[in-house]
């Protein structure tokens, strides 16, 4: 019995990190870069409130895009320090 534990206990952590690294690369992340000093944003509304900022020139990459009520395309970024949020197209050489 002990070593159908041990065995079983190898595998299921062997299953534990295969599901946290698919995971972890799930995430498709392009690069761009912004046009202006902007906020980036915990919604995709200019009324949200600011987890970060970007700068003019400054890499920024993006994962996914959505519009808002209003219709405005917004992309959810991660800038060069790590902080993540939405960004309003017309900060970004991504384009609306």
């Amino acid at each position: 019995m002990r070593k159908r534990t041990a065995v079983l206990s190898a595998f299921g952590a062997a299953v534990v990190a295969l599901s946290v690294s698919t995971s972890a690369q799930a995430a498709t992340w392009t690069p761009t870069e912004a046009t202006q000093y902007a906020n980036i944003r915990e919604c995709y509304r200019a009324s949200c409130a600011p987890t970060g900022v970007i700068f003019p020139e400054m890499p920024v990459w993006w994962s996914h895009y959505a519009y808002n009520s209003v219709g405005n395309k917004w992309y959810y970024v991660r800038n060069d320090n790590g902080n993540t949020g939405w960004v309003y197209c017309g900060n970004l050489t991504a384009g609306c």
